[in-house]
């Protein structure tokens, strides 16, 4: 626990005037009276600094070497109207351009004669039209050779270009679209019902005949969509696939 300490005035005034006695006993000659403090007659000397400033801004030579950047065999610090070389891969692109054909010149050759089938005339004419590249008249004489087993056979193959027992259009191997439903969905017995039956075969200017108003509305409807091939009423049959008029009639 501290203690506080009081001196007093008169006692530290004893204790101060000791010290300077002592100090002066030590050092100085006595003189009478009160102690003499000595002050400096003028202020502390000074000491002045000067520095000296360059005339001009520093500089530093930096030197660096670049690396070589030549390109195409050009260096880089030839002169820059030289021309500049770059080698550019081959980057061509091969292009196959398909040349549009008549469905006639994309038919398959007929590698059966059509020979010893009958002596049905319009039968036999169909038969020679099947052979000569008449895809759809090889589908007419199917249709219609219904109970003759040979201009059946031959209708079936198309000529010999394709398999029997396919049941194929022939047709269809250049694009001709199949009719829409089938043949027994076309009353053979209606008025115009051969020509509906023909049309439902391919024969376009049978649909055109059997559209025609006053015909039974079930052969109307095969007509006015050729077979099925097209929706009803947008037109005659014959100019909407004109592109294949040969096929039945080479």
């Amino acid at each position: 626990m501290s203690v506080p300490v009081v001196i007093g005035v008169g006692v530290l005034g004893a204790v101060v005037g000791l010290g300077v006695g002592a100090a002066r006993t030590a050092g100085d000659e006595e003189t009478s009276g009160a102690p003499q403090v000595t002050r400096p007659t003028s202020a502390p000397a000074t000491t002045a600094t000067t520095a000296t400033l360059p005339t001009t801004s520093p500089t530093t030579d930096v030197r660096f070497t670049l690396p070589d950047l030549t390109i195409g065999g050009v260096p880089r610090d030839q002169p820059p109207t030289s021309s500049v070389l770059l080698t550019v891969p081959d980057l061509t692109i091969p292009v196959t351009i398909i040349v549009a054909t008549e469905p006639a010149d994309r038919i398959p050759a007929a590698t059966e004669p059509p020979t010893g089938l009958g002596d049905d005339t319009e039968l036999n004419d169909l038969a020679r039209r099947c052979h000569a590249g008449g895809l759809i008249a090889c589908d007419v004489l199917y249709m219609r050779a219904a109970q003759e087993p040979d201009y059946e056979a031959y209708a079936d193959t198309c000529a010999g270009r394709q398999g029997e027992g396919t049941s194929l259009f022939c047709a269809r191997m250049v694009g001709f679209p199949d009719p829409d439903g089938e043949l027994s969905d076309v009353p053979a017995d209606a008025p115009n019902g051969r020509q509906a039956r023909e049309c439902w075969a391919g024969d376009m200017a049978a649909c055109d005949i059997v559209a025609k108003p006053g015909s039974d509305p079930i052969v109307a409807d095969i007509g006015s969509s050729c077979g099925g091939r097209q929706d009803v009423g947008l037109g005659d049959c014959v100019t909407a696939f004109a592109e294949y008029a040969a096929l039945l009639d080479p």
